[in-house]
């Protein structure tokens, strides 16, 4: 379940797909409910990722309460950001607002979590979404901090591409640029 997550986050769908399927069919040979929950929310994801905004949103909608009777809280932060991305791609932009802003405010009062730069991100893209730049470039440059503050490359790259996006969007190429080649010089590839 975790592992397809981590491939889902890397954006290898088709493996991510295999490992969901897979996931799936074992829960239900084996009748592991929690598992059958947790590859339903990776396929409402998986949904999100391949340009389902509204399909996505109805399958992640439906299994979230299923996730907290559950107490799948692992799961439960990554389905309910990819619900709020859906709602806000979908339209729904004020209940998209109000479902990332609880998670970012659990995320930041309870214990900052590994999962926080990418909540921060999305709730950017949700201000692109409601038309306020301003907002997002704020939310964008704390998930580049805070993934930044938490050794997260991964996380950090995903906000300065997002931030970059809005940067070039604006005229501002040459920011966009600076930001990403910054970013991406901290990645070695396993060099020392």
């Amino acid at each position: 379940l975790y592992t397809a997550w981590a491939i889902l986050w890397l954006r290898d769908l088709d493996w991510a797909e295999e490992l969901t399927e897979l996931l799936a069919a074992v829960a239900r040979k084996h009748q592991l409910k929690p598992y059958l929950t947790g590859s339903t929310a990776l396929r409402g994801e998986l949904l999100l990722a391949r340009g389902h905004p509204a399909e996505a949103a109805e399958l992640l909608g439906g299994v979230l309460d299923d996730l907290r009777d559950e107490r799948q809280n692992i799961v439960l932060a990554p389905a309910m950001r990819a619900y709020a991305e859906a709602l806000a791609r979908t339209g729904e932009i004020d209940r998209a607002r109000e479902v990332i802003s609880s998670l970012v405010q659990r995320a930041e009062s309870e214990a900052p979590t590994y999962f926080l730069p990418e909540l921060l991100r999305t709730q950017g893209q949700i201000c692109e979404f409601a038309g306020g730049p301003a907002d997002a470039e704020i939310c964008y440059r704390r998930a580049t901090a805070q993934a930044r503050a938490n050794g997260a490359l991964g996380w950090e790259l995903r906000a300065a591409t997002s931030l970059a996006r809005l940067w070039a969007g604006q005229g501002r190429r040459e920011d966009a640029q600076q930001l990403l080649q910054r970013t991406l010089s901290q990645f070695t590839d396993g060099r020392t």
